[in-house]
């Protein structure tokens, strides 16, 4: 369960192939789109807990990647789309806390 709170790839395939209707097949990992992926990893994790970790290394889960991708860019201008195309789900959430906790700072 921990690696799939840690967004680790392999163990969120095997939990997904056990868990969605339609049934998900470990092939269909391999054509999915890494938006759609993410999608449903979110929902996976989020499942599960809204929030995991602590203190520092505390990291909110977004509803979906359109809303960090948002949350990111919203801190950090620069952010583009075929940057966020790059990440793996657990650095988008990662950099979308990041933002989350800047913003906050700034509003203090």
């Amino acid at each position: 369960m921990f690696d799939v709170l840690q967004m680790d790839v392999d163990a969120l395939q095997v939990l997904l192939t056990r868990v969605t209707n339609p049934v998900l097949h470990k092939s269909d990992f391999s054509t999915m789109e890494v938006a759609d992926f993410t999608e449903l990893a979110a929902v996976a994790v989020g499942f599960f807990r809204e929030e995991f970790g602590s203190g520092s290394d505390r990291i909110m889960i977004a509803a979906t990647v359109e809303d960090a991708m948002a949350d990111i860019a919203l801190i950090f201008p620069l952010a583009t789309t075929s940057l966020f195309e790059q990440m793996t789900f657990a650095e988008l959430m990662t950099w979308r806390e990041k933002a989350r906790e800047r913003n906050e700072t700034e509003n203090d």
